[in-house]
């Protein structure tokens, strides 16, 4: 660790980068030698999950997701609305704060929508205000890229967040 630490510390386009150490290992001079070799922040493993990822928020200062981002295999279309237009596009993959639809329809970003989403085992279609965050065109040179839109959630209207947080706690891993 201290020398990928030293490393890290010693590259310019890496120098402010957080490091993040951990070890099964807690003596005070492993935790230490790990600070002192330049890390922000020395974790002792076994953790739990939570507790990890707020120390990992403390350390960056920024909002994360609650939840873990879940392919939506299990899930249909979703049904958008935006400006009086109505779509239906595949969800790509679904957090409690936010989703990515695959499509090639270029929306703006800041276009607010209502969302209808239905989760199985679910009589009615939730809904879910939300915005456009973020367009993505087709990259050819990476496969792995899709045109999609990133919405970010902003109400949910009854009992949807109750809901959609379920869903994902049953699905995410």
């Amino acid at each position: 660790a201290r020398m990928i630490c030293h490393t890290l510390r010693n590259r310019e386009e890496w120098k402010e980068m957080p490091i993040v150490v951990t070890s099964v290992q807690a003596s005070s001079a492993h935790k230490s030698a790990a600070i002192d070799a330049g890390a922000n922040l020395f974790v002792e493993q076994p953790i739990p999950r939570s507790y990890f990822i707020q120390k990992i928020k403390e350390l960056l200062t920024k909002a994360t997701r609650g939840n873990d981002r879940i392919r939506s295999a299990d899930l249909g279309p979703v049904k958008l609305i935006c400006s009086d237009q109505e779509y239906s596009f595949p969800i790509g993959d679904i957090s409690s704060s936010g989703m990515l639809v695959s499509t090639e329809k270029e929306l703006d970003q800041g276009v607010v929508c209502s969302m209808e989403i239905r989760l199985p085992n679910s009589k009615k279609p939730i809904k879910i205000d939300g915005e456009v965050v973020r367009v993505l065109k087709e990259d050819k040179n990476n496969p792995d890229r899709k045109a999609g839109l990133g919405i970010r959630f902003s109400k949910f209207k009854g009992d949807a967040q109750k809901k959609l947080t379920q869903f994902l706690d049953k699905h995410s891993s």
